[in-house]
């Protein structure tokens, strides 16, 4: 007979697949985060192409910004904790189209959360958030939600960094560039750099945070100068 999972095993991979679900109420879906704008200037880019950018953008861009962000708001133990950190989170995003798609989906984020969990510290930050106290970066609110629901920190990283492969993927499925079936190929041979972002991630101390994916970057910046645009960043 097969062993099975404890009660609270359960509950945690529960939560866990819910922060994951593409369909959770958040706008992520507005946001392509630099991609929209790399395929219009790479029209013949094969899809290993596109998991080559996928890949840096997590290892170089995500993790070590907003994955050790996470990292450290799962670890905060007040609401002055995580205002510095989401004060601090925004300084070091220098694209105006990154700043908002991150604020955006962490504000709704921050809405939702207060009817998923009781949690005085989730409450407390929320409050910060839903009165402009604090910007409310996605990364922040996620670390603070998983801490409240019991996610680990580094399942809480893996799951945001994830997603966010998964965005970029999703993206171009959406721009007719990738099919949904080798979207999903593309997310499995994905998972080291899923994994080794994480690694990153935990490792990268609050005074080390840095995102260095300069092609990204450049691609998050001209983004706010298109007359027409699927996705707002």
């Amino acid at each position: 007979m097969s062993a099975q999972l404890p009660n609270e095993a359960r509950r945690v991979a529960l939560a866990g697949l819910q922060l994951a679900d593409s369909s959770l109420p958040i706008g992520r879906f507005a946001h392509s985060n630099g991609t929209e704008r790399w395929l219009s200037e790479n029209p013949s880019a094969s899809s290993t192409e596109l998991e080559q950018l996928v890949s840096v953008s997590l290892t170089e861009a995500i993790a070590p910004l907003d994955g050790a962000a996470l990292n450290a708001a799962h670890r905060a133990e007040t609401a002055t904790e995580l205002l510095e950190l989401d004060a601090l989170l925004t300084a070091h995003k220098s694209a105006s189209a990154s700043r908002a798609a991150s604020q955006s989906c962490g504000r709704q984020l921050a809405q939702l959360a207060q009817r998923l969990v009781q949690d005085e510290l989730l409450t407390d930050y929320c409050a910060l958030v839903d009165s402009r106290q604090s910007e409310g970066n996605l990364a922040i609110v996620e670390g603070v939600l998983a801490r409240a629901t019991a996610i680990p920190a580094e399942m809480a990283v893996l799951i945001s960094l994830r997603s966010a492969a998964s965005g970029m993927l999703s993206a171009a499925v959406r721009l007719g560039r990738l099919t949904p079936s080798l979207a999903q190929v593309s997310l499995r041979t994905l998972a080291g750099s899923v994994d080794e972002a994480t690694t990153i991630a935990l490792a990268t101390k609050v005074g080390e945070w840095h995102s260095t994916a300069a092609e990204l970057e450049i691609c998050l910046l001209a983004s706010g100068r298109e007359e027409i645009s699927f996705f707002a960043s």
